[in-house]
């Protein structure tokens, strides 16, 4: 179909507001939901946005005291996923910190909310171990648009 040359702009303007709005219709809000716990004694995290450098060893940003720390992610896109940096500094032996992810609250069906890593990762001794954590949305997921609020525990031990 042939616009007139002055309506082009008037339709390049209507296409585009379409593509935002349907990018909006899919966007997650996971915003101040979850909450990383801290079992192990041994470790103080800070959590950063990728492509930032950790705090070096030994700064006063790390507190082996604060052992549940609220998380803010990212809207996501599904499927799609945003990633977080932790900064988990070790102040004993060498050893593995263990990712758990709680349920997710309400449950996101069809789709799925998961953390990645899972399950053991390896932590320096006496230094801080950055680890990139990603929160995946599959395919599925109700969309912020509905008013749905996610929540889920993250247990570092």
């Amino acid at each position: 179909m042939q616009f007139p040359k002055k309506y082009n702009v008037v339709v390049a303007l209507l296409l585009t507001s379409g593509v935002i709005l349907a990018w909006g219709a899919l966007s997650l809000n996971v915003n101040n939901t979850a909450t990383v716990v801290l079992q192990q004694k041994n470790f103080a995290v800070e959590i950063v946005q990728v492509g930032t450098i950790c705090p070096a060893y030994g700064s006063s940003v790390y507190s082996t005291s604060n052992s549940t720390i609220g998380l803010t992610w990212q809207a996501i896109a599904e499927p799609g996923s945003v990633s977080l940096l932790f900064c988990l500094e070790n102040v004993g032996a060498a050893t593995q910190a263990n990712f758990t992810q709680g349920a997710v609250s309400p449950t996101p069906s069809p789709g799925t909310l998961a953390i990645t890593p899972s399950g053991s990762v390896p932590v320096l001794a006496t230094a801080v171990t950055a680890i990139t954590v990603s929160l995946s949305a599959s395919t599925g997921v109700p969309a912020s648009i509905t008013g749905t609020t996610y929540s889920f525990r993250l247990t570092i031990a």
